[in-house]
């Protein structure tokens, strides 16, 4: 404290290690080893479920991403992307084969398995602090998670293996 940029340092590091400070979208990437996304779709009315789960390795871990899509009676398919930028301020992934931002989700891993969704009417969680609570002020810990969206209306598709499924 006192020398021109240690606040800066200081919550950066903090950040690098997991933490957020409060108010702030915690959708970014923290600058951790490794980031997770996790997306959840539910058709309640046709019994449908769909996840889309993303793994991003920073440098220098490798700068990668581990990528999946799932759906309830239709299996998983998985890839491996070599080169994915995650957005440090927001949500915001880009690289091959996934592109994210707050108004959807693409994830191509070949034929029988892409994914197309667009999210509207999106209701953030608008609490001061993560899904820890005071716990996510506190750097270094071994797992941090939170909601950034609780619900939304979603519209696209997916493809897996023989199946399409209309996500609107």
């Amino acid at each position: 404290p006192g020398r021109p940029g240690t606040v800066a340092r200081v919550r950066a590091r903090d950040r690098g290690l997991g933490a957020a400070p409060p108010w702030r979208d915690p959708a970014g990437h923290h600058g951790t080893p490794m980031e997770g996304y996790y997306w959840r779709v539910v058709v309640p009315e046709r019994g449908e479920a769909v996840v889309a789960i993303c793994g991003v390795l920073a440098p220098p871990a490798g700068g990668g991403a581990i990528v999946a899509l799932g759906a309830a009676g239709g299996g998983v398919r998985t890839a491996t992307a070599t080169r994915v930028a995650a957005a440090r301020r927001r949500l915001g992934l880009d690289g091959g084969i996934v592109h994210a931002d707050p108004g959807g989700l693409r994830i191509d891993l070949g034929p029988g398995a892409r994914l197309d969704l667009r999210i509207e009417d999106e209701r953030r969680w608008s609490r001061p602090l993560g899904g820890l609570g005071l716990a996510h002020l506190l750097p270094g810990l071994g797992q941090y998670w939170h909601p950034h969206t609780l619900g939304a209306r979603a519209s696209g598709h997916l493809e897996l293996g023989e199946r399409r499924i209309d996500l609107d």
